[in-house]
């Protein structure tokens, strides 16, 4: 495949097309490219750094060629760049972040996500006032000395920003308070770091926003009920950190809810039962707290819920029954302390493919007479909870990367475009519902 004598060529697209035969240096004379697409092609090397000036490239795609090797430049990027969209994500692309990625002022779509990067983010990151997607995830940032590994302050600059996925990144210190800035925002991951502290009130602001994500950090204090104004959310992870305190009734405002992730961590006292307002939650994942209290009958019997992890609480009574049109697919209910039979009617859920019920004070004469009980499984304390964690985090990263999916899928239609022109209140109380 002779590219290297196309050197008028303005747009190259072969992505999923494999040209493993290719050697990147052959794309150096091609300098009139304005669109690359070279997604998932087998391409293997080192990228020439002279790739990144051509002087009318506004479209770089070369992300999904997981032996593709290479720095962003250090030098010679400049304000002239007319680089808009830039997707190395899931290569073997490696090392800091320049501060020369500050001059790309056009640049609106960055997908670095899943790479070998490391070092800090740059200062000059917040010159980038018309990007709209970020994704750094997956890589080894560590904030570097001058931010003690935080995110750095300037991101609060790049007020059109929509999306901002920095998962499994290694910073630590407090959530910045300036996040707060991004109004715009609609989808923030900082799921797998090292944050601690509490939730800023300053993310109250960001009222646009659809997908929050920060489970497995080191966060404390209670969950703030000013949760509750981001009404629009869909998605809200704040699973595996240190949060304390009762349930925060302040998420029974967020009527679009169809993931809510609270699990491990020191949740007490009965879950209110204005929570019966999530008509649309979808999975639920409360386990590994100290929730107490009765088993609510209408938590069982929600109309969209499909997977349900109460195991190890403090949960009391027996366990109500189970309504026909129920779509509940996984229970785990394990290390409570509920009685007295299994009812009948979970004979029901035709949907059901999990159930964990084990250490919990069951009749015995009732569980081995009663039928339903015949369809539990007997699983270990570690195992429930490993069951548990495992579906939480699998459903989450599949939502995260159905998100990355969609605005990467965006991206492509915006650079085909690209090319083809060149050619609610809060209430101050909560109702607590401690009987069935």
């Amino acid at each position: 495949m002779m590219l290297k004598n196309l050197t008028q060529l303005q747009k190259l697209a072969l992505s999923y097309v494999n040209i493993s035969s290719v050697v990147p240096m052959s794309l150096t004379n091609m300098s009139s490219l304005t669109y690359l697409d070279l997604i998932s092609t087998g391409l293997y090397g080192k990228l020439p750094d002279s790739i990144f000036h051509f002087p009318n490239l506004k479209i770089l795609f070369l992300g999904d060629n997981h032996d593709l090797t290479g720095n962003l430049p250090k030098v010679n990027w400049s304000s002239s760049s007319s680089l808009q969209q830039l997707y190395l994500g899931f290569s073997s692309f490696s090392g800091e972040l320049p501060d020369s990625i500050g001059y790309l002022k056009s640049l609106n779509f960055l997908h670095l996500a899943n790479s070998k990067f490391s070092g800090s983010i740059p200062d000059s990151f917040g010159n980038l006032t018309q990007i709209i997607a970020i994704y750094l995830g997956g890589n080894s940032f560590n904030g570097g000395n001058s931010f003690n590994g935080q995110i750095p302050f300037t991101l609060s600059n790049l007020n059109q920003l929509i999306h901002l996925d920095l998962r499994g990144c290694k910073f630590s210190g407090s959530i910045p308070e300036s996040l707060g800035n991004l109004t715009q925002i609609n989808y923030i991951s900082l799921w797998g770091n090292s944050f601690n502290g509490q939730i800023p009130f300053t993310l109250s602001n960001l009222n646009q926003l659809i997908s929050l994500d920060l489970s497995g950090n080191n966060l404390r204090g209670k969950i703030p009920n000013f949760i509750g104004k981001l009404i629009k959310l869909e998605f809200l992870g704040l699973g595996d950190n240190n949060f304390n305190g009762p349930f925060p009734c302040g998420v029974a405002n967020l009527t679009k809810l169809g993931y809510l992730d609270m699990s491990s961590s020191e949740l007490t006292g009965p879950i209110p039962s204005n929570v019966s307002r999530l008509h649309n939650l979808e999975s639920l994942y409360l386990h590994n707290n100290s929730l107490n209290g009765t088993l609510p009958s209408w938590l069982l019997n929600l109309p969209s819920l499909t997977d349900l992890y109460l195991g190890s609480n403090l949960l009391t009574g027996q366990i109500p029954e189970f309504q026909h049109k129920s779509k509940l697919m996984s229970i785990d209910l394990s290390h409570n302390e509920l009685h007295g039979t299994i009812p009948q009617s979970i004979s029901n859920l035709v949907n059901l493919t999990q159930l964990y019920l084990s250490a919990n004070n069951f009749s015995a004469k009732a569980t081995t007479q009663n039928k339903a009980a015949r369809v539990t499984r007997r699983v270990t304390r570690a195992t429930a909870q490993a069951a548990a964690k495992a579906t939480a985090q699998t459903r989450a990263a599949a939502t995260a990367k159905a998100t990355a999916t969609t605005s990467k899928a965006t991206a492509q239609n915006r650079a085909a475009a690209v090319a083809a022109s060149a050619a609610v209140p809060i209430s101050s109380t909560c109702v607590f519902q401690s009987k069935l």
